[in-house]
């Protein structure tokens, strides 16, 4: 499943893992709850060998996160790292901030899946594309946060920077560099 594997992991901290040329994904957690990944680098640490398309993993795959936070990350992706590769990858995140990470991959965030919430993606470097498309995104939060996704004072340097449409999506104070 990964280089760190969890399940239904409470409160479970990362911090300063080095994860290097591995496949499929590099931290792969579901049910995911209250915890934290930071300080961490991941090189070439996700994807597929001999495939570009087709599922494929990420520095870090998370399915079913709430109340986490992922910050003072390095993805770095490598010429010789064959196939797609993603910084970090999941479906069902829900009040969770992704911020002061350099991601340097095709595709910086991807969380594709219908029913998010609460997700703020801010003060990034994004060197590849932000994912957010499938299914319009579903219902509007009716909660304290009126968007399902917040995307703010990130950098953007490749043209292809934002996939969308997302329901409740807010865009706002971000530098497009292409």
């Amino acid at each position: 499943h990964g280089g760190v594997y969890g399940n239904a992991s409470h409160r479970l901290v990362l911090h300063n893992l080095k994860i290097e040329n591995f496949l499929w994904s590099g931290v792969r957690l579901f049910r995911w709850q209250d915890g934290k990944i930071h300080g961490c680098l991941f090189i070439a640490a996700g994807g597929q060998a001999k495939r570009n398309k087709g599922i494929t993993g990420g520095g870090m795959f998370l399915t079913w996160s709430r109340g986490c936070e992922i910050y003072n990350n390095r993805f770095i992706q490598t010429k010789d790292h064959p196939g797609h590769y993603y910084g970090i990858k999941g479906r069902q995140a829900n009040d969770t901030r992704i911020h002061h990470n350099t991601i340097g991959c095709n595709f910086a965030i991807e969380l594709p899946f219908e029913n998010e919430s609460g997700v703020e993606i801010d003060h990034n470097y994004l060197g590849g594309v932000v994912s957010i498309p499938k299914h319009a995104g579903g219902p509007v939060p009716k909660d304290d946060k009126p968007w399902a996704f917040h995307l703010h004072h990130n950098y953007f340097n490749t043209s292809y920077a934002i996939e969308g449409p997302r329901n409740g999506l807010l865009v706002e104070h971000n530098l497009f560099d292409f």
